[in-house]
């Protein structure tokens, strides 16, 4: 689903007793507040013969998805209106209050997850319990690794579709996922697609409205919201059924999550520096686990929650260092949210980001390619429109702060065109390949590399 824009230059004052204009309105949030959305109005304009025209977007009392244009000619002693009512899709909703029934077993299984925590502690004080040096080092070093799963594998590869990848990638990046044991790829990224299509509605699975723990991790311990299960049903999942890999993970996801979540972190410590299997099984399992858990749903949360939106001021997502430094390059959601289509979910040049990193080694590898990514102009000319910067910025009224048209020409800020929305998956502009730099995982420096594409606004 996506937002239908209009290009409305800045109102003029009329007098014209039959000028118009409508509001539009974005529906409610959970629990009847109204979230009424920042919302362009659509000005009538009046001809010399009589005719008004008026847009109407999303009437309160009508269907949100209906755009209606009514025509209104006057006469001397007749008026004759028409109304014409076309379909437009649109990411706001409506519902009641629901109040979503708990999943007790979700609930017992954090719990229980969650306690190992503490046993952690007294085995680490207890020199009689106390885990070798190199157990601790795996444990980390196995949520490192399987978060890459996650944010390369079901986040970039499968659900935004951002860059392709060789069957060897795709098989690594599957296992690792496995092993993340966050849902099979399918689910993962059915869910994320509904999340980005419908962000911060009741649609959206772990929707930052109702809440930072429920954002974070009380999605997991309720039903989904009915809306969630609606249009989840509309997302369109044909490319990953058409993969053979994802279709053999989905079908056979709890034998290959015992396996590799579960036998591979534990077993290893045991068969190679004779690790207690209790041991073993505490930090190897379980912490590596809780730990692996909390990366992912703090991009859920905290990037959602806190932080800085330069790109789309309009939206929750945002720039958090915290989550930028644990989510292994998730944290620039701001970004992200605007062009989710982006392999790096950053800019580039700009950010350290290991995920992206781990991409571009495949890309030169030859195991990867067509990586997607925004060209500069456009993401500068975006932050101008929308960024939470935008009063500052453009105060000075200089060149370099204002964006131009396809002639040079100088724009004021109402009149600049949407270029793309939030929850577009698809740039709209010209595809181009330019030279592309492969980032050292260790430095922000760059080195010469393969090409990728660009897309120009």
């Amino acid at each position: 689903m996506s937002i239908k824009l209009l290009k409305v230059k800045p109102q003029e004052k009329s007098q014209d007793s039959g000028q118009q204009q409508v509001d539009r309105k974005s529906g409610q949030t959970e629990g009847g507040d109204e979230n009424k959305s920042k919302s362009k109005k659509c000005a009538s304009s009046t001809k010399s013969n009589g005719t008004v025209k008026t847009v109407v977007v999303g009437s309160a009392d009508a269907d949100p998805a209906a755009i209606k244009t009514t025509t209104t000619t006057a006469t001397d002693n007749t008026t004759e209106t028409t109304t014409t009512t076309t379909t437009a899709t649109t990411t706001t909703m409506t519902s009641e209050k629901f109040e979503a029934p708990l999943v007790w077993r979700n609930i017992f299984l954090f719990v229980l997850l969650h306690s190992a925590i503490p046993v952690a502690i007294m085995m680490i004080i207890d020199p009689k319990t106390r885990p070798h040096w190199r157990t601790v080092l795996w444990s980390y070093a196995a949520a490192y690794i399987s978060g890459l799963g996650i944010t390369g594998g079901a986040h970039r590869l499968w659900s935004h579709r951002a860059y392709k990848a060789r069957a060897p990638v795709e098989i690594l990046l599957m296992i690792l996922q496995t092993m993340a044991g966050q849902n099979s790829i399918y689910t993962w990224s059915r869910d994320h697609r509904v999340h980005h299509k419908f962000s911060e509605t009741d649609a959206d699975p772990h929707n930052i409205k109702r809440g930072f723990f429920f954002a974070h991790m009380g999605w997991l311990c309720c039903k989904k919201h009915p809306e969630v299960r609606e249009k989840g049903k509309l997302i369109d999942m044909s490319d990953l059924e058409a993969n053979p890999i994802v279709m053999f993970q989905h079908r056979h996801f709890w034998w290959m999550a015992t396996l590799f979540m579960v036998v591979v972190p534990v077993a290893v410590p045991v068969l190679l520096w004779h690790e207690r299997l209790w041991t073993s099984f505490v930090f190897a399992f379980m912490l590596r686990y809780i730990l692996s858990l909390h990366g992912t749903w703090l991009v859920n949360s905290a990037a959602h929650y806190h932080g800085t939106r330069p790109y789309d001021k309009h939206m929750e997502a945002r720039e958090s260092p915290w989550v930028i430094m644990f989510g292994l390059g998730e944290g620039f959601h701001n970004y992200h949210h605007t062009f989710p289509f982006d392999y790096s979910t950053s800019e580039f040049g700009k950010y350290f980001n290991v995920t992206t990193a781990l991409i571009d080694m495949f890309a030169a590898m030859g195991l990867a390619y067509d990586r997607r990514k925004m060209d500069k102009k456009s993401i500068e000319l975006r932050q101008i429109r929308t960024g939470e910067q935008l009063a500052k910025s453009t105060s000075t009224g200089s060149k370099s702060n204002r964006g131009t048209d396809n002639d040079g020409k100088l724009l004021e800020p109402d009149e600049r065109e949407t270029m793309m929305t939030a929850d577009d998956d698809e740039p709209r502009g010209e595809l181009k390949q330019v030279s592309r730099k492969l980032v050292s995982p260790f430095s922000l420096d760059y080195i010469s590399g393969p090409t990728s594409l660009q897309y120009t606004m």
